[in-house]
């Protein structure tokens, strides 16, 4: 898996601010609650061996590629091949945009970020017949605020990795997702956020890489993945790709509503103007609230 970039103090101020920005804001009402699937960076492990645990309780997946890692592998395994990407299309999977060589989106310019979204757009479509993804999560689970405004212009919807169930006020260009690892999200903490989604009735969204017996820090265990998806396929919820769900909860890629600020990060961004090492920090916080107010 490529390697996770540092985190300096701007970078999380940055991160912070762009996930309380709801660019896509969206109520989300269910009748009944939904749960999918995704794997990202696409390792050939997470069709080969995901693909079929799927398949056994009926339910399809969202495979997020970085074209500049297709046919490759690192040290955690192999990546997926041009044959993995159309058997998993032919059996209704969907593929999703993960940018072309995976780089930190918190740091990356306009300019950059465009060319990174049309690479990986050409590709997909000059290998795959024309096939055009609309669904996109952010490489390392985080971006810059103007990364997510001009990303969120592409596709009907977006995921990060920030924790939780996606319920009542969501943001669709920052979808919640919880980590499918033993570190992070172990299959009893699995279970509960399945029990926690019935509920609710929610749409929760689970998300891993390689598919191992012995698994990378951000892969899952095959018996792992059976056990969560069998609960899940036992919890009422409907097992949908992130495609799927859009369309269940009538989403296009009409252009968002006004943007919002996530109520439970508007303190925090106050507190941060107000203890911001200096004067310009503080006011671009500041002026960034009162968009909202």
């Amino acid at each position: 898996m490529p390697e996770r970039p540092s985190t300096t103090a701007r970078d999380r101020v940055a991160g912070r601010l762009a996930r309380a920005m709801l660019i896509k804001p969206h109520r989300l009402s269910l009748a009944t609650p939904i749960v999918t699937f995704s794997f990202d960076d696409f390792p050939a492990s997470a069709w080969r061996l995901g693909g079929p645990i799927l398949a056994r309780h009926g339910a399809r997946g969202t495979f997020y590629l970085s074209g500049e890692l297709l046919n490759r592998a690192d040290p955690t395994g192999a990546f997926a091949t041009e044959a993995d990407v159309h058997g998993l299309l032919e059996a209704g999977h969907e593929l999703g945009c993960h940018t072309f060589s995976h780089p930190d989106l918190l740091r990356q310019p306009a300019a950059a970020i465009e060319a990174e979204l049309d690479r990986n757009g050409r590709l997909i479509a000059a290998l795959f017949g024309g096939y055009r993804p609309s669904s996109f999560a952010y490489p390392y689970g985080r971006a810059s605020l103007r990364a997510k405004q001009l990303i969120s212009e592409r596709f009907v919807t977006l995921r990060g990795v920030r924790t939780g169930l996606n319920q009542g006020p969501v943001d669709l260009a920052m979808l919640r997702a919880n980590e499918l690892c033993a570190k992070t999200t172990p299959v009893e903490r699995a279970r509960a956020l399945l029990e926690a989604n019935a509920k609710a009735g929610g749409w929760l969204i689970f998300f891993t890489h390689d598919i191992a017996d012995e698994p990378s820090e951000h892969g899952c265990r095959p018996a792992d993945l059976a056990a969560v998806v069998e609960a899940a396929a036992g919890s009422g919820a409907r097992l949908l790709t992130m495609a799927e769900a859009a369309e269940a909860l009538g989403l296009g890629a009409e252009a968002s509503a006004r943007p919002m600020l996530d109520p439970e990060d508007r303190a925090l961004l106050q507190r941060a103007a107000g203890l911001a090492a200096t004067g310009m920090a503080a006011l671009s916080i500041a002026a960034s609230l009162a968009v909202f107010d």
